[in-house]
């Protein structure tokens, strides 16, 4: 048996020399072993027991060893060993654990998931930029008779440009921060379905802030330079 029935049954107490009844049989334990995952890859430890082959012979079974030796070189090893135990039984479809893990459905929830998330993470991140975008450039494009008349006043460009930039990063980062803490929120509540990838993915995290950052310093940008080309006495005559 495993692990978790060993404990289930004998909290704190050694399992070996004990019977258990299993399908209306007594069956002693000779040996308790380390949990695995029987179902699928994301399970919580269950309760498992081993029978010996002799006691109760399957008409099909999965063999699976684990060896430093290359994929190539062990399956004919295998074969051989299996061949000299019983001349009668067949083995096939000997294959890697990866091989058998990518071609089978036990990562296909995973990778649905994945694909749907993209999917939809990609429309998120885009219809922010827009709207992001839109949202600097028409602000930046209403302060056109402000940046005029600063200049005509005899404000220095970069000096304007500096100051555009700047409230369009920090609308930015409030946003990028905002974002994160949301972001992070809604990670911890999927962590149970993340199976080796970790809910806070430092390059994720940085590539996206960075994208909305730059988007943001864009959108500040090309309107305020606009404003700055235009004569500032067309400005004040429309004023």
């Amino acid at each position: 048996m495993n692990e978790t029935l060993a404990t289930q049954f004998w909290p704190g107490r050694s399992a070996i020399g004990r019977t258990v009844r299993v399908d209306g049989a007594l069956h002693q334990v000779v040996g308790v072993v380390r949990n695995g995952k029987y179902r699928n890859v994301w399970e919580t430890p269950q309760g498992a027991v081993f029978k010996p082959f002799a006691q109760e012979v399957p008409s099909s079974a999965t063999v699976v060893v684990r060896s430093a030796r290359g994929p190539s070189d062990l399956a004919a090893a295998v074969r051989q060993v299996i061949q000299e135990i019983d001349p009668d039984v067949v083995s096939y479809d000997v294959r890697p654990m990866s091989v058998h893990l990518n071609n089978g459905s036990a990562f296909f929830p995973f990778r649905a998931g994945v694909l749907i998330t993209t999917v939809l993470g990609g429309m998120g991140v885009l219809l922010a930029a827009i709207g992001l975008y839109g949202m600097l450039a028409y602000q930046v494009s209403q302060r056109t008779s402000e940046i005029g008349v600063r200049i005509a006043l005899g404000a220095r460009v970069a000096d304007i440009l500096r100051e555009v930039l700047w409230r369009g990063a920090r609308f930015a980062g409030l946003g990028i921060a905002v974002g994160l803490v949301l972001g992070s929120a809604l990670a911890m509540a999927l962590r149970p379905i993340l199976v080796g990838v970790s809910p806070f993915d430092p390059l994720t995290y940085t590539t996206v802030a960075v994208l909305l950052l730059m988007i943001s310093l864009l959108a500040s940008f090309v309107p305020a330079r606009r404003a700055i080309v235009v004569n500032p006495l067309v400005v004040l005559r429309i004023d």
